[in-house]
This record gives structure tokens, sequence and C-alpha cells, in this order.
């Protein structure tokens, strides 16, 4: 399997990328919530678009039926999109190094590469189809190390980097070879190699074929508050698959790198899950009240991680035009992460133009509603809470 053909989610991502400057792109429904910093959970003004955040949102909002505008969502996590984009163009090039040329963009540093959508109509009950994909490139030690030497392949070029590696041993190694002036392009071979090791490549993914949303509101009779219980039900499919990397062949001039799958890594698992999504609306309050259990039910698959998940949040509109939504996720720190606040701000300019910014916590964010169509932009978008293929 060519190098190429593994990142072909990093080639996707990098070509739908409309900002060089902006790392993580949305658009459609989860938009709106991730221009706001990833907050939301207590928003019931728009079922198309809460919905995806809170269960309960649908029923909240009272739309009878309201259809998911396609949400779809590109990430990178490490390489850049912009040196990507460089390295595919390189590759379409046709060089005769397009594989190295990949290798070394990669080898720099641990790359994830994502890309989810859900869609679906949604009420009291609805139905959404939803899908999750994710490519890992992961660098060992030695090649990052190699990659950072200038990638060094034949004798003469290994003579000229040995210095440059940290790695005692391998200086060892290199200068062993190389003290009779008689290392061989077979030998490099053999010495390159060994930089491969520990170096591998996952693929990951998970879709929901269908998930059924229900919701139903309460009213209680004393306080004349209004509560709203909604569910998510999935059933999930998921796919693993890693492979490592090694040297296919090698001349005077380059290597040729290729990706083997690594045996016992292939897995295939089905699971029944649900997330639960409450709102609470006090009487005469311009303040509601969210809460989420993401992965309430696990569908325990192997190979992919979904722990129970809890988040709180609010929001406030104290102006026909204005709103508010605050968030606490991830209170039990699920999946070894720190729980994060997260907060936005929304601002009706008229029906058909809004303008959101937001803090994730990990940074700003910001983006807009504009004839139909929401879009955002964030160096570290906030993850959708009900994903379950992690950063």
């Amino acid at each position: 399997m060519k190098v190429s053909r593994i990142v072909l989610l990093a080639s996707a991502a990098a070509m739908m990328a409309s900002a060089a400057y902006a790392t993580d792109v949305n658009f459609g429904s989860y938009a709106r919530s991730a221009a706001m910093g990833g907050a939301g959970l207590a928003l019931t003004d728009d079922a198309s678009s809460s919905s995806v955040v809170n269960p309960a949102s649908a029923a909240a909002s009272g739309a009878k039926l309201q259809f998911i505008l396609p949400s779809l969502d590109f990430r990178t996590r490490g390489t850049s999109l912009s040196n990507l984009r460089n390295s595919f163009d390189n590759v379409n090039g046709g060089g005769d190094d397009d594989a190295l040329a990949l290798a070394r963009e990669f080898g720099k540093q641990p790359t994830t590469l994502a890309f989810s959508m859900v869609t679906g109509v949604v009420g009291g009950i609805g139905i959404t189809a939803e899908g999750e994909a994710q490519g890992i490139i992961t660098p060992g030690n030695n090649f990052s190390e190699w990659v950072g030497a200038g990638s060094p392949q034949t004798a003469s070029e290994l003579e000229s980097a040995v210095n440059l590696f940290s790695n005692s041993d391998f200086r060892s190694l290199v200068n062993t070879a190389v003290a009779d002036d008689n290392i061989t392009n077979a030998e490099a071979t053999a010495l390159v190699d060994q930089f491969f090791s520990s170096t591998n490549v996952q693929a990951k993914t998970l879709y929901a074929l269908p998930s059924i949303n229900w919701g139903a509101g309460f009213t209680n009779s004393k306080s004349g508050g209004k509560l709203w219980v909604g569910t998510r039900m999935r059933w999930l499919n998921s796919e693993t698959h890693s492979w490592g990397v090694r040297q296919k062949a090698a001349t005077t001039d380059q290597v040729d790198i290729e990706a083997y799958e690594l045996p016992g890594t292939k897995t295939k698992d089905t699971g029944f899950g649900a997330d639960l999504g409450f709102i609470y609306q006090p009487k005469d309050s311009i303040i509601q009240w969210g809460a989420v259990i993401n992965n309430f039910m696990d569908a325990k698959l192997t190979g992919i991680e979904t722990p129970r998940m809890l988040s709180i949040g609010m929001s406030s509109q104290p102006q026909a035009r204005l709103r508010y939504a605050i968030d606490l996720v991830n209170i039990n720190k699920a999946y070894g992460e720190s729980a994060k606040l997260r907060m936005g701000a929304e601002w009706s300019i008229t029906n058909n133009l809004q303008l959101r910014a937001g803090n994730s916590g990990n940074g700003w964010t910001y983006g807009a509603h504009i004839l139909g169509m929401n879009f955002a932009f964030a160096k570290d978008a906030p993850n959708m809470l009900s994903r379950s293929l992690r950063f």
C-alpha cells in the first residue's frame, strides 16, 4: 500500500480547506456551536443545529420536524494543512520521491486527520445518519530524528549527517560503518531501515445508521418551570486498521517507502449506544439550563473508546437578537481529558445574518450564519460532545 493512499483522508481535508490560517473548518449544523466555542447545551431556538449538541433540544424547540443541514467537520493536528497541500501538490506532480516527501512531512511530529458528518431530521421523534473517520500517523522517535537530520539515505549522506543525530547508539553504528571509508548503499539502506521501527499509521471509522432521536417535555405544576428530556440511540459500526512503515527498496538516490498491515490489528465491531440530554427552563426566566450524558449507554466497541461523559450548560437571551451560552464540558474527565469551560455569543443582525464568536478552552473560535449556511473556523475547534473518535 502506498503512502499516498494511506493519507487519502489528509488529501480530502487539504483540498477542502478554505483558509490557510485556520486549522479546523466546520460547515453545517454543528458549525453554530463550534463558532460559539463549542457551547450550546442549553440552546433551544433552532432544533436543526442545537439537537446535534443536546438530544433534548428538538423537543424543547417545539418543532414538529426540522431538517438537519448536513454538518461537515475537517480537523488536523500536527502538520499544517498548508504543508499537506504542498506535499500533495508534489505528489500530483509525479516526482520519483513522492512517498519519501510525504514521509518527511509526517515524520516531523504525530499527525491526526479527521472528518465527520451528521444529517437527518429531528422533532419529537427524529432520525439521523452520523459518520466519523480518522487517520493517525505516529512517527517513532528514531524516524523523527532521521527526518530532523535531513532524511539522509545514501552512504555519503549518512556520513555527512552522522553528527546531527542525538541517538548515540546510531551515531556509533554509522561511525563504525564508515571508519574504513567502505560504507555501501546497501549498508546505508540497512541503517536507515532502523529508523522506521515504531512508526505506524492507524485508520478508524465509525458510523451510526440509523441514529434515533426521541424527546418529550414536562411542566412543573407548582413552579411552572419546563423540563425537556431527550435521547439519541445509535446503532454503531466500527472498523480499525494499523500499518507499519518500512523501506520497500533502495537505490543510490532514493528510498521507496511502503506501509504494511500489522498482524492482528484489524478489527470490526457493532454495538448499541445512547446519549441522554436534559433542558430546564424556569418560569419567566431569560436563563435556561442544559445537561448531557454522552455514552449513557456504552456501545463497548473493540478498538474505539466510548466512556460516559457528563457536561452541563446554560444559555441566556437578554435581548431579542443577542444570545449567550456557557458550558462546562467533561466534568468527570472522560478520555483522560480535563474539564473545559466553553463560552460564546451570537448576534442576530437579520434573520439571514448572524455573527458568532467564543472560546473553546483551547482558543478563540468564530463564524457566521449567512443565507441559511452555518460555518465556523478555529485554530483548535472544539470536539462535538457525541463524537467518539477523539483527538
